[in-house]
């Protein structure tokens, strides 16, 4: 007490509780890191069991194109796949000739539709009368206009097509 006074238990104690608290801080610390490590090592194990997984995708998947791209090359065995393929015991087999594929009735008869033949009209038109009824066909009927066209004669055409160029 003479040589450190009547603080010095005091100064002691407070010295101790400080390293004491910073031992304690120390240990959190560490425990913190620890966990941040296990962490870190979960997070890199499933890091590479995802790489490893995404390899073997990878492999598996250059495996298949070698298989397509020998298939596609080689005109032996493609023939034989696409034979397996529309054969009898593939997924899609094909109708076999000896049967016909009929899709409409037996009753149906494919609709007829008069054409109106060249010069239908018999006679000689007047070309400045056949174009002009020509356009006002045209404007009020155009689903007829070409029947109108159908039945000009060639000379009607070609006075047009004087007159164009």
């Amino acid at each position: 007490m003479r040589h450190f006074g009547a603080e010095a238990p005091a100064s002691l104690n407070n010295y101790a509780c400080a390293v004491e608290d910073a031992f304690i801080l120390a240990l959190q610390d560490r425990q913190a890191y620890g966990k941040a490590a296990t962490q870190l090592a979960e997070v890199k194990l499933k890091q590479d069991s995802l790489l490893e997984y995404a390899r073997s995708l990878l492999a598996q998947a250059d495996e298949e194109l070698a298989i397509y791209k020998t298939m596609l090359t080689n005109p032996d065995i493609l023939a034989n796949y696409t034979c397996e393929f529309f054969g009898p015991e593939g997924p899609y087999p094909s109708v076999p000739p000896q049967q016909e594929y009929n899709p409409y009735p037996q009753q149906f008869q494919r609709p007829s539709i008069p054409m109106p033949q060249p010069g239908g009209n018999g006679g000689a038109l007047n070309p400045a009368s056949f174009w002009s009824d020509f356009g006002q066909i045209s404007e009020l009927h155009p689903e007829q206009a070409w029947q109108m066209l159908s039945q000009a004669t060639p000379d009607v055409l070609r006075s047009k097509t004087l007159v164009v160029q």
